[in-house]
C-alpha cells in the first residue's frame, strides 16, 4: 500500500513512502525470506532510481533474479496461495537485460 501512495506523485512521497515500504518489506522478510514478492518490490524503487544516486538497471537485476529463482520454487497447485507478481518481475528483469 505504500509504494502505491507513493506512485501518486513520487517526487514528493519518496521520503515518506519509500521508507515504510522498506521496514514493511524487512518485518516480511523476518517472517519469510522466502516470499518472491519482497525482492521483486524491493527491485522496483531502485529499478527507477537514479543512477547517480544508487538506482538502475544494473542495480536493481539482482534483486528481480532472486525473486525469479523464488517464484520458481513456489508451490503453485492451490487458488489460495498468491500467485501475482511472476510475470510483472519477469518484464523488470527483461528490461534489465535491454
Amino acid at each position: 500500500m505504500a509504494f502505491a501512495r507513493f506512485l501518486v506523485d513520487p517526487p514528493t512521497r519518496w521520503k515518506k513512502y519509500l521508507d515504510l515500504m522498506n521496514v514493511s518489506l524487512d518485518k516480511a522478510k523476518k517472517i519469510n525470506p522466502e516470499n518472491p514478492r519482497i525482492y521483486y518490490l524491493g527491485g522496483i524503487p531502485v529499478f527507477n532510481k537514479p543512477k547517480i544516486w544508487g538506482g538502475g538497471k544494473n542495480k536493481a537485476k539482482p534483486y528481480f533474479e532472486k525473486a525469479k529463482v523464488l517464484f520458481a520454487k513456489e508451490d503453485k497447485t492451490s487458488i489460495l496461495k498468491p500467485y501475482w507478481g511472476e510475470k510483472e518481475n519477469m518484464d523488470y528483469l527483461a528490461k534489465c537485460n535491454e
